[in-house]
């Protein structure tokens, strides 16, 4: 059973991303089940943990990821968020579906993302604890249309379940890194320039 490894730095694994959202919405146990396939059913409040997971990259190459575990207590240190958000571009935003005020606390984090990396900034959102419908307050279908009006991935899931898409939360990330950009545009009349001095 691969267990995860904490890390001092930010500097040793490739894929760095951090794992945000309001205390109690289950960031801990979304990191441990995907990174050991064991649910740890404790609470205990995070202030910052770091963990590095090597895992199968879209490329069919192994590669390590790092995960910053991070709080969501409403007495957290604002600078200390902001630390987060300043230190890493890919982020994983977690809230819980028995919890409205969690989605509206993923959706500041993001205009907060956004403020710093602008379009930069890659997102996953996730919304987890999908185990406790009798309690839901986020309807699945408003996490995905937040998420395809933030143009990213959007995962429900719950961290109690044995399944993969846990995992995949944070490989969708890596595939977003990955990904090729799109061919520049060019303009027709910038075309024939290039031509006329032989560049193109």
């Amino acid at each position: 059973m691969p267990v995860p490894q904490k890390v001092p730095t930010y500097d040793d694994a490739p894929y760095c991303m951090a794992v945000m959202g309001a205390a109690g919405v289950g960031k801990t146990a979304l990191i441990m089940r995907a990174v050991t396939g064991q649910f740890v059913p404790r609470y205990d409040p995070t202030i910052e943990d770091d963990f590095r997971h090597d895992t199968i990259l879209p490329n069919s190459r192994t590669g390590a990821l790092h995960l910053l575990d991070t709080g969501g207590s409403p007495d957290l240190d604002p600078a200390l968020r902001e630390s987060w958000i300043a230190r890493c571009r890919c982020f994983v935003l977690v809230y819980s579906i028995t919890s409205r005020a969690s989605m509206e606390y993923a959706c500041d984090l993001r205009r907060r993302i956004v403020a710093v990396h602008g379009s930069q900034a890659v997102i996953v959102l996730v919304s987890n604890k999908a185990d406790r419908e009798h309690q839901r307050e986020v309807l699945t279908g408003e996490g995905r249309r937040t998420a395809k009006s933030w143009g990213c991935p959007f995962f429900e899931v719950s961290a109690m379940d044995d399944n993969a898409q846990h995992a995949q939360c944070f490989t969708a990330v890596v595939a977003m890194v990955t990904r090729p950009s799109p061919p520049r545009r060019r303009w027709p009349r910038f075309d024939r320039l290039l031509r006329v001095l032989g560049r193109a």
